[in-house]
């Protein structure tokens, strides 16, 4: 698994950089990344990589992965309105981030969104988080050594 960001690059950016041009970016109908190559979907295909992507407050995200994978970033804040909602234990702007962003990340990667698992459990591992500046970014993939 491999991690890339900018705060001054596209997603479509980064992905002609780490690709080197051999496949572009696109997305399926619920939004989705895929990558394609000559303007269809290599998705599944042996040697290609699956990809997530997540933007917060200028900061771009690209996760890259030999298995099915989801990603997050989101700036470290609290959002008090959703904390007393969703998980009124916590207490602290980086605890309740590492919360949001576990249930985007597995939302991505289940293809669901975050809405189903704001109040279902999540599994307990397969996550795993790194802290740019203000930022939380954090990775969901099943088997975390891809």
């Amino acid at each position: 698994m491999r991690i890339f960001y900018s705060f001054s690059r596209s997603a479509e950016e980064i992905v002609a950089r780490i690709f080197r041009g051999r496949f572009s970016l696109s997305h399926k109908k619920n939004g989705a990344p895929v990558l394609i190559r000559r303007g269809e979907s290599v998705l599944g295909q042996r040697g290609v990589p699956f990809i997530s992507i997540s933007h917060s407050a200028g900061l771009t995200v690209v996760a890259v992965a030999r298995e099915k994978i989801g990603v997050d970033v989101e700036k470290i804040q609290m959002r008090k309105r959703v904390m007393r909602k969703y998980c009124p234990e916590t207490r602290d702007a980086l605890q309740f981030t590492r919360w949001w962003t576990e249930r985007e990340a597995y939302g991505k990667w289940t293809e669901e969104g975050v809405l189903p698992y704001l109040r279902e459990k999540i599994p307990r591992s397969g996550f795993s988080h790194t802290k740019v500046g203000d930022f939380d970014i954090c990775v969901y993939c099943q088997n975390s050594g891809s």
